[in-house]
Parts: structure tokens; C-alpha cells; sequence
């Protein structure tokens, strides 16, 4: 798998970063409040999304992910890398109950797959309205689009190669 990173900083081929406190150059934008309830149901063997470096599988999901696009690089993560389906993040802040919160949020951290009754539970769209075999993530109605957005975490990656866009 390739991963992608998007950073404001030009950086050198082979450059290694490491992760610090705050230096995310993107993840999904959460309140500190809604930040500090993810971290406290975060299991202990998961990165902290406060200390890590954020990647995509893919160049056009930067953007989407709020990581700047002014360089982008394609990285390879040195140790631990997590997966998170991103669909349960963004579900959690917007149930109107704790348990069903929380349970979005460890969805989150076990990179859980979003499934058939998901949709009909989460959301309003109805999920024989999507066609299952459309899976390009820039058409509205894919299923992709809706619950296949994915962010990647790793403490630490170098740099292999800038891309030309």
C-alpha cells in the first residue's frame, strides 16, 4: 500500500518526521472538547491522533481529510501504522446519546467497516438507493463515498518522493 502525505513545508527526499505534540499536518477537525472524549476511549494500543502524523492511501483524499495540498508527498511509515473509517467519527458528534457516541468512537479506533444496517441506524440515506456496484468515491451516491473515507496514523515516516501535480 502507498500512502500520501499533504504538507504546507517543502521537505527533502528522505527527510524522516516524527511525531510531536500538535504537529499534525492534517486529521479530521474535531472541537477539544469532542478531541480529549476521543482520546479517553482510545484503546492504549492505538496512536494517539494528538501525537502522530496523518496519511491517506490515495492524493484526493488529503483535501478531504483537511491536509494542505500545497506539497504533496508520498511517505513511508517507519513502525506502527493505524486505520480508522472515519464514517464513525464523524457519526459520533452528531448521535444524540453517549452509548451510541462512544460506541461510534470505538468503531473509529478498530477501523470497523460500515455496514448494511450502519447506514439505516446513522444516517437518512437509504441504503438500497446506493448502487453497490458503483464504487467511485466522486460520485455522490456510492456507497464509497458515504463510508469508505479512511485516515491513516503513524508516529514516524520518511519522505520517498514529492509529487508533481
Amino acid at each position: 500500500m502507498k500512502y500520501y502525505h499533504g504538507s504546507s513545508k517543502r521537505l527533502k527526499i528522505k527527510t524522516i518526521l516524527t511525531a510531536t505534540k500538535k504537529s499534525t499536518d492534517f486529521s479530521f477537525e474535531l472541537s477539544t472538547i469532542d478531541e480529549a472524549i476521543v482520546e479517553l476511549l482510545r484503546p492504549e494500543k492505538y496512536l494517539s491522533r494528538l501525537e502522530c502524523l496523518f496519511m491517506a492511501d490515495d492524493v484526493d483524499s488529503i483535501l478531504e481529510l483537511g491536509g494542505s495540498t500545497k506539497y504533496i508527498y508520498e511517505v513511508e511509515p517507519i513502525g506502527q501504522v493505524d486505520s480508522s473509517n472515519l464514517f464513525w467519527l464523524s457519526t459520533a458528534f452528531s448521535v444524540n446519546d453517549t452509548s451510541t457516541r462512544d460506541e461510534c468512537i470505538i468503531n473509529y479506533w478498530e477501523g470497523t467497516s460500515v455496514t448494511h444496517d450502519d447506514l439505516l441506524f446513522f444516517t437518512d440515506i437509504d441504503p438500497d438507493d446506493i448502487d453497490p456496484d458503483d464504487t467511485d468515491p466522486e460520485e455522490e451516491d456510492s456507497i464509497e463515498s458515504v463510508t469508505e473515507r479512511w485516515e491513516y496514523r503513524t508516529k514516524s515516516f520518511k519522505i520517498i518522493k514529492k509529487l508533481r501535480l
